[in-house]
């Protein structure tokens, strides 16, 4: 979760102006920003490669606005990219807006004075920027370094790197990826292979995270019917499925070289509160093999990494709620409807955030813990 003051938290309920603007850049230097343009628009964050989208509708009052040429603003040409920023005007005449991501257009339509356009956060574009020849990733590479050097090599130039973990100091590779070949899909399998999360943050920072344990980690926020006007739990939508759902990981280090040997490692869900415990719920694996994985050690890891990224997947719910602009996907939410039996913590994993200032926001979950509740 991005950071918000308290003041700002009180105030998401009221007490302020909801205020949204987009701040313009050209390779990373600030162009401009716009404010009282926006129509409406919704931000959508997910678990996919690409973890931020945007739509947006602006008015062109003036004809500022409507693309003729490769250098005007909202062109989709890659020329600029754009932060959108959600929060609050206060009446003492200060103000607070949370970053909601970085994007760049890449859809352009629309029926003067509208303009509609569609944006994605920096990994749309490594993923277009297909390998032209073989990349190879030398035996021995730290992990964080091969996935750093990757993105920096599709991306063309410098990043701002936000790794969190300091953990993984083991090698990697060789791994060579092959012409032609999708480098966000290879970004996510380097991460992967290490129980990592690797993605663009709410200011295009190139993010690599330890995979979250949902049991373990403090609630970011608490979705409480009765207890705060940002739930409207009268709208929840529960819906409970087994079906191509694990509680275990086996992982593999799959790899032809005769002269090395196999190497194995497991994960399984012995936590008695999940939904998904071994002793109740049986064992259902998901199998995974990574030529990345040399070790016994490495194997282990990122079965459990993998498996707490799918915990409780058999419980999911669906709800709106105001905006809170500072959530993430994978955040821990605490949700509590008593008439629906919902008394859970939960991790996001899909957030759409109307921009709108009277908006909404659209919230689905999957459940990593159930208490027994009356209704």
């Amino acid at each position: 979760m991005w950071e918000m003051s308290s003041r700002l938290v009180a105030a998401l309920t009221g007490g302020g102006t909801v205020i949204t603007e987009l701040e313009f850049f050209q390779r990373d230097a600030p162009v401009t920003v716009l404010t009282d343009l926006l129509l409406d628009g919704t931000v959508t964050i997910d678990r996919s490669a690409v973890r931020r989208s945007c739509d947006l509708t602006v008015i062109d009052h003036d004809h500022s606005l409507t693309p003729a040429e490769a250098s005007d603003l909202f062109g989709a040409w890659g020329r600029y990219e754009f932060i959108v920023r959600r929060g609050i005007a206060f009446p003492d005449g200060t103000r607070e807006l949370v970053p909601m991501g970085l994007f760049r257009i890449e859809e352009l339509e629309g029926q003067w004075p509208r303009v509609n356009v569609r944006a994605y956060d920096r990994m749309f574009q490594i993923s277009r920027n297909e390998f032209t020849v073989p990349y190879t990733i030398p035996g021995g590479t730290n992990l964080i370094d091969g996935i750093v050097e990757l993105a920096t090599d599709r991306w063309e130039r410098a990043l701002e790197v936000n790794a969190v973990t300091t953990e993984h100091t083991t090698g990697t590779g060789p791994t060579v990826y092959e012409e032609g070949g999708n480098p966000a899909d290879s970004l996510t399998g380097l991460a992967t292979s290490g129980g990592l999360q690797v993605f663009f943050n709410q200011v295009g920072e190139l993010t690599i995270l330890e995979e979250p344990d949902p049991t373990e980690a403090e609630p970011a926020w608490r979705f409480v019917e009765g207890e705060q006007d940002t739930t409207l739990l009268s709208g929840l939508t529960r819906r409970t499925i087994t079906e191509g759902t694990y509680n275990g990981v086996i992982a593999t280090g799959d790899n032809s070289d005769p002269d090395v040997p196999p190497v194995r490692g497991e994960w399984w869900d012995y936590n008695p509160a999940s939904p998904t415990y071994v002793y109740s719920f049986g064992r259902r694996p998901r199998r995974y093999a990574s030529p990345l994985l040399s070790t016994t050690a490495q194997c282990t890891s990122a079965a459990r990494k993998i498996g707490l990224a799918s915990l409780g997947l058999t419980d999911g719910i669906q709800f709106p709620s105001l905006v809170v602009p500072g959530l993430d996907v994978s955040d821990v939410a605490y949700v509590r409807r008593p008439v629906q039996y919902v008394d859970d913590r939960h991790v996001l994993d899909q957030l759409s955030m109307q921009l709108r200032a009277q908006g909404s926001m659209n919230v689905q979950t999957r459940s990593v813990q159930r208490e027994t509740l009356e209704p």
